[in-house]
């Protein structure tokens, strides 16, 4: 039964609460950057046109996706881009945390352009790929600029803050993940006409990441004149979501390939570089 995979991907980080994993993911683009310039001198392969001196702001709003307009020249949809200032000024290596609330601050909405972020890899705007295809590019130009930095301070400066970033991007997506599944599971339990009440329990992985889950056990112990009936409802909605079945679920999928991309990309920054 596939009740553990909802389990496991039901995931709320303690620290983080609303900020969600569009700033973790800018700021971690801007550390991609730093690191190749770090280490070659420029960047060719991480955005390598933004326009020099290229800042914390210079960048942020180079790499963003400008909005389609209409006949008449007015943007088409929700993106806004940023104009402002964040107030980071021409500190490189801001701390990660004070850039993400900086970000989340001033409203940056961290739509961003594959084809100025990664051009080598994508000619154009045209789709949007998802972040794993966005992240393998990147991740091999930072292991290539760890090679060749080896282990001084600065490179290890970056390193953190890379690693950092990335931890903040798969603990969000989890928690959006997180409050995704609950809300589906009630909107279905609602739309099916079910009225037993729906339980959590909080939970702690082994790296210390505090979680919410759907706690089902307890769904049935408490309904056990309805046990049958529960049961089968949950076994059904954990089939419908994971395959994508239940409307309104926000792309359960793709939000479970982010997250495991996150993960590989963690254990990557965090493991020592492979014998040459």
């Amino acid at each position: 039964m596939k009740l553990q995979l909802l389990c496991l991907f039901s995931l709320v980080s303690s620290v983080l609460a609303s900020k969600g994993a569009g700033p973790y993911q800018t700021v971690f683009f801007w550390y991609a950057y730093r690191m190749e310039i770090e280490a070659f001198g420029e960047a060719t392969v991480i955005a390598p046109k933004c326009p020099s001196p290229c800042d914390f702001d210079t960048f942020i709003k180079y790499i963003q996706k400008e909005p389609k307009l209409d006949r008449k020249g007015r943007p088409i949809g929700n993106i806004t881009p940023f104009t402002g200032s964040t107030g980071i000024g021409n500190n490189l290596e801001p701390d990660v945390e004070t850039a993400v609330d900086k970000l989340n601050a001033v409203g940056y909405q961290s739509v961003n352009s594959v084809n100025k972020l990664l051009p080598g890899t994508f000619p154009n705007d045209d789709r949007a790929p998802g972040l794993p295809l966005i992240l393998d590019p990147m991740v091999q130009r930072i292991q290539e600029a760890r090679q060749k930095l080896g282990n001084n301070a600065k490179a290890a400066s970056i390193l953190s803050k890379l690693q950092e970033c990335m931890a903040g991007v798969s603990s969000a997506r989890k928690q959006e993940n997180a409050k995704n599944i609950i809300d589906a599971f009630n909107k279905e339990k609602d739309k099916r006409k079910y009225t037993f009440e729906t339980k959590t329990m909080t939970k702690e992985s082994k790296d210390g990441t505090k979680y919410t889950a759907l706690d089902t056990e307890q769904m049935l112990a408490d309904n056990q004149n309805a046990k049958e009936n529960v049961k089968k409802f949950i076994q059904n909605f954990v089939t419908d979501y994971n395959s994508g079945k239940i409307q309104g679920a926000n792309n359960p999928k793709g939000h479970f390939i982010a997250i495991e991309a996150c993960e590989q990309v963690r254990n990557t920054l965090e493991s020592p570089l492979p014998c040459t």
